[in-house]
């Protein structure tokens, strides 16, 4: 299944995901490369720590930008750091 291409098309569509290390995580870079999206609207949303956001949204919406695939809104939500052997979780919370 390396090479499927995904079809998705509705009137909304959303990509949820975490920053790990200031950027996506790879499956979902690998994802977009094998998808393509029609929709009125299009957003991406992520969860981050320390790391920041940026970065992360900046490539994606590259990403699918390369693809003729026009985001629409982008957001964050800043949570907790969660990477054990580097950060304290009672200081977390």
């Amino acid at each position: 299944m390396k090479n499927e291409i995904y079809e998705i098309e509705d009137d909304a569509v959303g990509i949820v995901f975490p920053v790990f290390f200031a950027t996506s995580p790879k499956t979902i870079r690998e994802y977009l490369e094998k998808v393509n999206i029609e929709t009125d609207y299009l957003f991406l949303i992520t969860s981050y720590g320390s790391d920041g956001d940026q970065n992360a949204l900046k490539i994606m919406k590259q990403t699918l930008n390369a693809k003729g695939i026009h985001v629409n809104y982008t957001n964050s939500v800043l949570m907790i750091d969660n990477f054990l052997p580097v950060f304290d979780m009672a200081h977390e919370k």
